[in-house]
């Protein structure tokens, strides 16, 4: 069920409540705030589950009408290796998917959260295996999928928990109540499970990240509210591909019309830099020197030809040459080297030579084997802005056939 499900059902019940499941969900809830607050390095969610087990034996709440957990099935999981036909597989595929993605992003975005709290820093891949490995073992026992568990990351980052030891600590004492503890947890109440789930939630809701968000850039605070109100509004799945889909289109639309720049000297300033950044910049007559911040592919080489266009129609001074600075282009498309050739074309028919400059290895190799460099001139391409700015007051005009 979506959450606005959850919350429609929960108020179309609101006439069959049990006082005292809610009474003691709510001191539960209420204790956990309070030990965090004032004694946070108390394990909280620990005693409370003691003292909520307590409160029902000793009050005999579960006669009351307050649902405990009830008897658990005595011993350990046994090896049995899933039953499968080739029939089903089509089936589970598609279903298989969808937990896997759904697992993973939990996984890591829970890890990601608690990697900057407490400053250190995590491996995808190696969540990713270990994932799998945890649900290839659990699946030869006949478990259900499995990924982290916010809630139980939140209780024990809160106990004060670094280090894996927590895990195998945690499994230890699962395996000691399977074996030799099951009467005792059969009388923890399900409403004090229900107040340490939402304790822990609380702890992953941040909202002075999106306050951050909404400072850093307005499109990734959309992005994140979207991603939101996806998976509260449809279910997990959903929300995480609407977040994915809303990424790539965000993304493309940076590629497609990014940041350029022609560029220019300052007074007193070394280097060569963004003329609009930077009153009393000047250009070399002659000469445009322009930078694409982003890579060409067939989203932006339109944008790119005229925005270059642009730059060379609004000099004064007759344009000789049109260096183009590399140095933010990390690779091309064949459809942006389709582009290049016309533009360099037109260029050689309007007599103005072009160059390029901060080339990088695997750009120069995509160049050399599309034949644009043979087409441009290996000597027309150059290591630093100096050495091309020092070719052009060399040569100064384009040379002709």
């Amino acid at each position: 069920d979506t959450v606005a499900g959850e919350i429609g059902g929960f108020v179309s019940q609101l006439d069959r409540l049990h006082w005292p499941t809610l009474m003691l969900s709510a001191l539960v809830l209420i204790f956990l705030f309070t030990i965090r607050r004032f004694f946070p390095r108390l394990p909280g969610p620990l005693f409370a589950v003691l003292l909520a087990t307590a409160a029902v034996w000793l009050f005999n709440l579960d006669a009351k009408g307050v649902a405990v957990v009830g008897e658990i099935p005595a011993g350990l999981p046994q090896l049995a290796p899933p039953q499968l036909s080739l029939d089903a597989l089509p089936t589970l595929f598609a279903s298989a998917v969808g937990v896997a993605i759904v697992g993973y992003s939990d996984n890591v975005l829970t890890a990601r959260i608690f990697a900057a709290r407490n400053q250190y820093k995590i491996d995808a891949n190696q969540e990713l295996l270990a994932l799998g490995a945890a649900n290839l073992g659990n699946g030869l026992m006949q478990g259900f999928p499995i990924s982290s568990s916010g809630s139980r990351t939140v209780i024990g980052d809160s106990v004060g928990s670094k280090t894996q030891v927590f895990s195998l600590v945690a499994m230890a004492v699962v395996i000691l109540v399977l074996l030799f503890l099951r009467p005792v947890l059969a009388l923890f109440p399900t409403a004090a499970l229900g107040a340490i789930v939402i304790y822990a939630a609380t702890k992953l809701i941040d909202v002075p990240e999106f306050i951050r968000l909404q400072q850093f850039r307005k499109s990734e605070l959309a992005l994140a509210l979207a991603t939101t109100a996806g998976v509260l509004l449809t279910d997990i799945l959903i929300g995480v591909g609407i977040a994915v889909a809303l990424s790539v289109i965000e993304l493309f639309a940076r590629i497609t019309r990014p940041h350029d720049a022609v560029m220019g000297q300052v007074p007193e300033l070394p280097g060569w830099h963004d003329i609009e950044d930077w009153e009393g910049a000047a250009t070399i007559p002659g000469l445009v020197l322009y930078r694409y911040d982003a890579p060409l592919c067939f989203a932006n080489t339109e944008d790119f030809k005229r925005r270059a266009l642009d730059a060379i129609e609004a000099e004064t001074a007759p344009v000789k040459w049109f260096v183009l600075n590399t140095e933010a282009i990390a690779e091309v498309d064949i459809t942006a080297i389709d582009m290049l050739e016309e533009f360099y074309d037109e260029l050689a028919a309007r007599g103005i030579a072009f160059a390029l400059v901060r080339v990088k290895q695997d750009l120069y190799a995509q160049l050399k084997r599309s034949g644009l460099l043979q087409k441009i001139s290996p000597e027309r391409v150059y290591f630093t802005i100096d050495s091309a700015i020092a070719g052009f007051k060399e040569i100064g005009y384009p040379e002709r056939s």
